[in-house]
């Protein structure tokens, strides 16, 4: 079925003087992006760099290089030993190795109990909080001071 249109429907679809066009916008063509985002971010980036990875970038330096009383002053000038000081710390028959095993004992032990004692915590904090109801609301509905606390639900 063919449709015909008329003049009064052309007149209809076609915008009119001083009005916006109709339909979507055009978008330029191209890669053209806003730069203002990047702009945004440039200062945590170059507050990240200037506070966490150069940093961490020159502690890495520091530790493969032979750092003594004689060259903690100025340690650029210290002699590189590469992965030396790392195979005397991880040697744990040498006192810096009983250290460091030491050490990490006193760390798992640490973890271990905070967790254990957090665990605890909760979980006889959601056991009082139940009571008698079961629902686990009892102790929402009685830390409001507009309602009376009930053990057992309505």
């Amino acid at each position: 079925m063919a449709t015909s249109t008329t003049a009064a429907d052309a007149d209809r679809r076609a915008p009119r003087a001083g009005s916006p066009a109709r339909g979507p916008a055009r978008r330029p063509r191209g890669p053209r992006r806003s730069l203002l985002p990047y702009l945004l971010l440039a200062p945590a980036v170059v507050l990240e760099l200037a506070i966490h990875v150069i940093p961490m970038v020159v502690g890495v330096w520091m530790s493969l290089l032979e750092l003594t009383q004689f060259h903690i002053r100025n340690w650029s000038t210290a002699p590189f030993v590469g992965l030396e000081n790392y195979r005397a710390t991880l040697d744990l028959n040498s006192a810096a190795g009983k250290e460091l095993l030491h050490s990490f004992w006193i760390t798992l032990v640490y973890s271990l109990l905070s967790v254990g004692f957090a665990w605890l915590l909760g979980i006889s904090a959601q056991s009082s909080c139940n009571g008698r109801s079961g629902d686990g609301r009892s102790c929402g509905r009685c830390s409001s001071p507009r309602t009376r606390c009930r053990s057992t639900p309505p």
